[in-house]
């Protein structure tokens, strides 16, 4: 069976616990490093509003990871594909702009989950340790 890994946030928020997190705009893996002197608990790559790109997510997740703080992406639109994929670099979790129906939903919850909740595919990377 396959060993997902703890996340933190999760957590926190099923425990009712207060969070704190902020926004990486640039795409630089220095700049988590910086921020989590702040004592963030998460960070969230913007992909919808900056100039990051698929190619700099994972450097970017490492950095958080590696800082102590849990990382999360919000990608630029609601694809199944792009959302597997930065799931599988590592992401802990995604915020889908523009979801206006239960359909819609529905598919971004399908992308991010493993079977028997949703249909994301076992791929051989990082998320699948």
């Amino acid at each position: 069976s396959m060993k997902l890994k703890k996340n933190k946030l999760k957590a926190s928020l099923s425990d009712n616990k207060h969070t704190y997190g902020s926004w990486v705009t640039l795409a630089h893996p220095l700049i988590p490093e910086i921020m989590s002197a702040a004592g963030f608990d998460w960070l969230c790559i913007d992909m919808e509003h900056s100039s990051i790109e698929l190619r700099d997510i994972l450097p970017l997740i490492i950095s958080i990871e590696n800082n102590g703080m849990v990382p999360l992406v919000r990608v630029g639109e609601n694809n199944g594909n792009l959302i597997k994929r930065v799931m599988d670099a590592g992401a802990c979790g995604v915020t889908v702009p523009n979801v206006n129906s239960a359909d819609e939903a529905i598919a971004a919850v399908n992308a991010v989950k493993y079977p028997p909740v949703g249909t994301r595919g076992v791929g051989l990377y990082r998320a699948q340790g």
